[in-house]
């Protein structure tokens, strides 16, 4: 198994606490549970059309349902576990938000996210609007 972590260099930074890549193509196991870190994320499949729903949020865990998701989705803050079945991590990349740092690059509301798992090309990304931060520390033009 591979897994890198890098922190992004500014003015990212402001908004993303890390970028990752994982690559682990084979796994003994088929399901692992993921622990909530309190932040939003995009992950996208690069060797897979689809990444898996294993049912955590809908009580289906226990009758081992899997569902196919999207190759990128937007994954919002949780407060619990999540399941995930180990072939999704064949090879994946992903960006986890600061808190409160996706809201800026969302034309809806971040907080409708949380515990949500969808498209990420649905639910409207876009350059993220200027923030108080960023009238702070963008030189002033003379």
């Amino acid at each position: 198994m591979i897994y890198l972590e890098t922190k992004p260099s500014p003015p990212l930074a402001a908004f993303i606490r890390s970028l990752w890549y994982t690559s682990a193509p084979k796994v003994p196991h088929e399901r692992e549970r993921v622990l909530p870190n309190g932040c939003a994320q995009i992950i996208i499949s690069l060797a897979a059309d689809a990444l898996t729903d294993c049912g955590a949020d809908s009580g289906e865990e226990s009758l081992g349902i899997c569902r196919p998701q999207p190759p990128a989705i937007l994954v919002g803050a949780r407060g619990r576990y999540d399941v995930i079945h180990m072939r999704d991590l064949t090879e994946l990349v992903g960006i986890v938000f600061r808190p409160g740092g996706l809201a800026p690059w969302l034309q809806q509301r971040a907080d409708a996210l949380f515990e949500q798992s969808i498209a990420w090309t649905t639910y409207g990304i876009r350059e993220p609007c200027e923030t108080g931060y960023e009238r702070r520390v963008r030189p002033r033009k003379s």
